[in-house]
C-alpha cells in the first residue's frame, strides 16, 4: 500500500524490511496487535501497516497503534530534522508553527492518513508519559521515541505487562551514541531473563520476549537502575553482542562504546571517557570509519549532552488524542 522510500525518515531499507516482515508474521495475527512509539513522518508506521495488511481485516479493528508527540521546539534537538525533511519532501508548508513550537502531525497524516481512514492504523498524539496502551495483547513493539531510560520506564510500566510470550520488540536506536541509559536498561531486561537479543538491522536491535514481567518485577528493575552502574551494563551489552548477528559491526558496535564515553563525559569522569574512546579505536582496528567519526563529531557538536535539547522538545504543553 505504501512506499516507505517516498516518506521522509531516518530508518534504513534494512530496518524497513525487518519491520515489514515482522508485522506480516502470522504470529502477530494470532496473538495481538502492533504498538509503535515515535513515528516521525510515518516511514516506520507505513512498514508496519504494509506488513499487517497481509492478515488484517476490518472487523479486527486497528492492527497498528502508534504514539508520538508530533511536536518539538525549533531550538531543540529535533526541529532541524523536522523542518529540513519536510522542506525537502515539499510538505514544509503543512507543518504548523506557533512561536517556537512545531507541530508535524499534519505531515504524518499526509503520508499515512489513508491507513487511518481504512481502520488498520490508530494514531495517538501523546508524550510517552501520557500514553495508554490499547485494550489488546501486544505481539510486536517498535520503540523509537525514548532515548533515555527515564522515558523507557513509561513503556515498561504501562505496556510491557500487555506483551505476550514470544512477542518481538525492536529497540530502534539501541546502537546509538546518545542511548547509554537505554542500552543499560535493555541489558538489565536481558539479564533478568525477560528478553533475548536476536539480531540487528542498522541501529535497531530485535529482541524476543521470553516471559512477561509483572508490575512488581518492573518496579524491581526500576530500583536496580538507580543503583546499577550504567557503564558496567553497557560493557556487558558489548560482550553480549558477540552472540548476536550484528549488522555492519564495524559501524554499529563502536556506537555502544561511544554511548559509554558520552555518559562518562556527562558525569565529569573524563579519564574514563578517554579510555572509552580508546575502546572505540580498539573495536575499529585503531582507525575510525567515516560513520564512526561522524558519530563522534555529533557528540562533540552538542558538548556530549543532548538532555537539555530533548527536554525542550518534550516540555509539557498539554496533550491531544486523535
Amino acid at each position: 500500500m505504501f512506499d516507505p522510500a517516498k516518506i521522509p525518515g531516518m530508518i534504513e531499507p534494512v530496518e524497513q524490511q525487518m519491520l515489514t516482515g515482522l508485522a506480516a508474521d502470522r504470529f502477530i495475527a494470532d496473538n495481538g496487535v502492533i504498538v509503535e512509539f515515535g513515528c516521525f513522518f510515518g516511514r516506520s508506521a507505513s512498514c508496519l501497516v504494509n506488513g499487517a495488511l497481509a492478515w488484517w481485516s476490518p472487523e479486527r479493528g486497528p492492527a497498528v497503534h502508534t504514539f508520538d508527540s508530533f511536536a518539538c521546539d525549533h531550538k531543540g534537538g529535533f526541529g532541524q530534522y523536522v523542518t529540513g525533511f519536510a522542506k525537502n519532501a515539499g510538505v514544509g508548508h503543512i507543518v504548523r508553527r506557533e512561536g517556537s513550537h512545531i507541530d508535524f502531525r499534519p505531515v504524518y497524516d499526509h503520508f499515512v492518513g489513508p491507513a487511518e481512514a481504512m481502520g488498520v492504523l490508530k494514531t495517538t498524539t501523546a508524550e510517552l508519559r501520557n500514553a495508554q496502551r490499547p485494550n489488546a495483547p501486544i505481539a510486536l513493539m517498535h520503540i523509537d521515541a525514548p532515548k533515555f531510560y527515564e522515558e523507557l520506564r513509561y513503556v515498561l510500566v504501562r505496556f510491557f505487562p500487555a506483551l505476550v510470550p514470544d512477542a518481538r520488540i525492536v529497540f530502534q536506536d539501541y546502537f546509538y551514541p546518545w542511548s547509554a541509559s537505554l542500552i543499560a536498561g535493555t541489558q538489565l531486561l536481558a539479564e533478568r531473563g525477560i528478553l533475548r537479543y536476536e539480531r540487528s538491522a542498522a541501529s535497531a536491535l530485535l529482541c524476543r520476549i521470553l516471559r512477561v514481567p509483572s508490575l512488581e518485577e518492573i518496579a524491581e528493575i526500576d530500583l536496580a537502575m538507580v543503583d546499577a552502574s550504567v557503564t558496567d551494563l553497557i560493557e556487558r551489552s558489548i560482550a553480549a553482542m558477540s552472540g548476536v548477528a550484528v549488522d555492519r559491526p564495524e559501524q554499529f558496535l563502536p556506537r555502544l562504546c561511544l554511548a559509554k564515553m558520552q555518559y562518562l563525559w556527562g558525569l565529569g569522569r573524563f579519564a574514563e571517557a578517554d579510555a572509552a574512546l580508546m575502546q572505540v579505536l580498539s573495536l575499529t582496528g585503531n582507525t575510525l570509519t567515516a560513520a564512526v567519526f561522524n558519530d563522534f563529531r555529533e557528540l562533540l557538536r552538542y558538548g556530549f549532552n543532548i538532555r537539555r535539547l530533548y527536554e525542550m522538545d518534550h516540555a509539557e504543553r498539554g496533550s491531544a488524542a486523535h
